[in-house]
């Protein structure tokens, strides 16, 4: 058996190698504290973060040989590039100030329920539960208009997202944050909207942000719609001069579960494949 410890002490590498009895020494610049004779800095000054084989026995002087970019190592990054393009392209989402609908139904809210939880349903939709989440207690008042407060109605609500339970997406959602009521204390203005979006191929998609609805009092109608086979996660409200309520929320499809992202995976296990066969130990040089 080889004496590793040994060998690094002679071969003054300050690092740890790989241990393997009939691979070589395997390890990579961006381990390395120091090299000092036998081993030049010059021996591996273009080298850079590539791999690097270490080879000869604990009572040889050792010889360094870059592991240049091979076939496989090329397959692997472009995969991996690959990846990063599919997981990087911005959802195509459209805001739109106002009461825009589009074959959309209401969401129905007065159940009376409360917590940091509610939900509701729409009319005409079976199989989808829309899901209604806060750090704030919320409660849907049980008469009135379809809407969802803080508990006690009167509080300022100053953030609220909105989704379809397990992971379903749907098309577009017409919100309403209103003032006025019995919040004397809300004073809207300025608001964030984050929108999450999956594309067509299950993929997760960056966030869309809209700063450009000012809430004022009554109504803000706003219309927020998913296009190019996107469709959406879910929906942040962030006001935090805050809004007596969300009211006359509305919804349309399409409709879908939650799927699994097979693009993305796919190449990702590719990447991980491409890595794990140029990074295998090599048969030692003798």
């Amino acid at each position: 058996m080889r004496d590793w410890r040994s060998f690094c002490n002679a071969s003054r590498l300050q690092l740890c190698l790989q241990r393997s009895l009939d691979a070589p020494y395997q390890l990579f610049l961006s381990d390395v504290v120091s090299l000092a004779p036998p081993i030049s800095s010059a021996h591996v000054s273009n080298v850079r973060h590539a791999p690097i084989h270490v080879y000869g026995g604990p009572h040889e002087t050792p010889r360094v040989e870059p592991d240049l970019l091979g076939g496989k190592m090329k397959l692997a990054i472009g995969a991996l590039a690959l990846l990063l393009v599919a997981t990087a392209a911005q959802a195509t989402t459209t805001f739109t100030l106002g009461n825009v609908p589009s074959n959309d139904t209401n969401i129905l809210l007065n159940s009376g329920m409360t917590g940091t939880t509610v939900t509701g349903t729409a009319n005409g939709v079976t199989g989808f539960t829309m899901v209604f989440t806060s750090t704030q207690t919320l409660m849907e008042p049980s008469s009135g208009q379809a809407r969802v407060s803080a508990n006690p109605e009167g509080t300022p609500l100053t953030n609220l997202t909105i989704s379809l339970a397990n992971g379903a997406t749907f098309g577009d959602l017409i919100i309403n944050p209103f003032i006025g009521g019995l919040c004397a204390s809300c004073t809207g203005g300025a608001s964030t909207i984050t929108v999450t979006s999956r594309a067509a191929n299950g993929t997760l998609e960056p966030a869309s942000i809209f700063t450009g609805l000012n809430v004022g009092n009554g109504s803000n109608f706003l219309t927020i719609v998913d296009s190019a086979g996107e469709s959406i996660v879910s929906v942040q409200i962030s006001v935090p001069g805050g809004i007596n309520d969300l009211r006359q929320p509305r919804i349309s499809g399409p409709f879908a579960n939650a799927v699994p992202e097979p693009a993305t995976l796919g190449l990702f296990a590719m990447g991980l494949t491409g890595l794990a066969g140029a990074l295998r130990k090599r048969v030692f040089a003798r």
